[in-house]
């Protein structure tokens, strides 16, 4: 995948899901992405576990999902290494989903093991 074709994907997502605060400012979305060498798997995976908290496919692009929670803001992507590479292990990486409370935690975790 190009240069191009990588600016317009970030430019589309901004236009998307930019949204104005009561004060008037722009607020880019906030959402964490992680690379995977198998996409559709990777889907099947993040459709299920995501589903256990409100979160569906918010936009698809060519190598990119992000996912939304039940408000449509996006907190979540999938995406294909965007240098074709390799998806690799990122030193330092750390991903934190929000949840209700401790019951919904649980299930989201006995649903990610399940899931395998």
């Amino acid at each position: 995948m190009g240069m191009p074709e990588q600016v317009d994907k970030f430019r589309w997502i901004r236009e998307t899901y930019t949204w104005s605060t009561n004060a008037g400012e722009e607020n880019m979305i906030a959402y964490t992405t992680i690379g995977t060498n198998n996409l559709d798997r990777a889907l099947e995976f993040y459709d299920s576990l995501l589903g256990e908290i409100g979160g569906s496919r918010a936009a698809e692009l060519p190598g990119i999902v992000l996912y939304a929670g039940a408000d449509g803001k996006p907190f979540f992507a999938v995406a294909k290494p965007w240098d074709e590479g390799e998806a690799t292990i990122g030193n330092g990486s750390m991903i934190g989903l929000s949840a209700e409370n401790t019951e919904a935690v649980d299930t989201l975790y006995q649903r990610a093991i399940d899931l395998g």
